[in-house]
């Protein structure tokens, strides 16, 4: 017989799929043809005459994809699948093999808690951001009454909630303190930390650190007394390292992005005080750093053909600052090379699991 805490384990460590499934619009099923139609769609609205529908379903219909459409987007839906690789990757550089960490209920755990987090932080800050986004995203779901704040706020406090549930229930103790400092850094974020210049870019990045390293711990804590994990260990801080400098200049280029709603609400971001062109010198610098030291640590660790393929991770970047610049600054080309950094970073996360399991 399954055990109640078997049956709250996977309630608690698989709601994040249907987060994932919130990111896409789900396909629209026909309505029989009814006895006796409502009313028949003239041809002079373009559109095919004798077609019969149901406008109360339709609508009804609608509106559900709307809603969890818009809740995807509340909680960017679209940075679930990136975590979690993120958080998989850390459990995977850190187990002995690919089947244990798959078995590992705790990387479940963990993903699961990550997500969470990250889904009640993006909330909270549109919450508090949303006289600045009527300037700088007016399509947002709060700003748009697409959700209502009562919706966001009891959102915010089951995710919050439940976090923290299947943080002291499922993870371990050296885990569980990193967890309520983390919900403690989402509640601060954007009421304080989001109006100290860097601070809050910094604050962002260590929060997208903490889904590697966590992910590392969890598999890692019941195998360290058994094997050696030290080349692992190297290998999950070059993986934290390079995405926690990624997420830096994501973080300053968003920045660049939003530089005139936060000018006229008083946000003191890097763009703000110092202008497009030197914040994109200092990402640019950034990207440099995130560079010179991953290929340090890997030609130290394996050698110089283990920094060979960093080439295929770093070039596509690269480009992307070039467009910013050539597109002088535009916000499209800004939004690109975020969006793009993506498959570069996860394509480093891959090649370092595998450099874990090869070694």
């Amino acid at each position: 017989m399954v055990s109640m805490q078997s049956m709250f384990y996977h309630l608690y460590t698989h709601w994040w799929i249907v987060l994932l499934c919130s990111s896409f619009a789900l396909p629209t099923q026909g309505f029989p043809k009814p006895i006796h139609p409502i009313f028949r769609v003239n041809a002079k609205h373009n559109m095919k005459p004798n077609t019969t529908t149901w406008p109360h379903k339709m609508s009804k219909h609608n509106q559900s994809i709307n809603r969890i459409q818009s809740f995807g987007t509340l909680i960017r839906a679209s940075n679930i699948w990136p975590v979690t690789v993120m958080s998989f990757s850390g459990g995977l550089i850190m187990s002995p093999t690919l089947i244990d960490a798959i078995k590992c209920k705790t990387l479940y755990a963990s993903t699961a808690t990550t997500l969470l987090i990250l889904s009640s932080s993006m909330i909270i800050n549109d919450l508090f951001d949303i006289p600045l986004d009527k300037v700088n995203n007016p399509s947002r779901p709060l700003v748009s009454k697409a959700i209502s704040i009562k919706e966001a706020v009891i959102s915010l406090v089951l995710m919050t909630g439940l976090a923290e549930i299947i943080n002291v229930r499922f993870l371990p103790p050296i885990i569980q303190p990193i967890v309520h400092l983390a919900n403690i850094i989402v509640f601060l974020y954007t009421p304080f930390l989001k109006r100290i210049p860097l601070v809050k870019n910094l604050s962002c990045a260590i929060m997208i650190f903490g889904a590697i390293f966590t992910g590392g711990l969890s598999t890692s804590v019941n195998y360290h007394k058994f094997i050696d994990l030290s080349i692992n260990a190297a290998l999950l801080w070059v993986a934290g390292s390079s995405v926690f400098l990624g997420s830096v200049v994501n973080e300053v280029l968003l920045d660049m992005s939003d530089v005139d709603g936060d000018k006229a609400h008083g946000i003191w971001t890097i763009p703000v005080l110092f202008g497009k062109k030197v914040s994109w010198l200092f990402t640019s610098v950034v990207l440099i750093v995130n560079i010179l030291s991953t290929s340090s640590e890997l030609f130290y660790l394996l050698g110089k053909l283990a920094t060979l393929p960093l080439v295929f991770v770093y070039v596509p970047m690269f480009y992307d600052m070039f467009e910013i610049q050539r597109a002088q600054f535009a916000k499209p080309a800004i939004m690109n090379a975020v969006k793009g950094s993506s498959i570069p970073l996860v394509t480093l996360l891959f090649y370092l699991v595998y450099l874990s399991k090869i070694v």
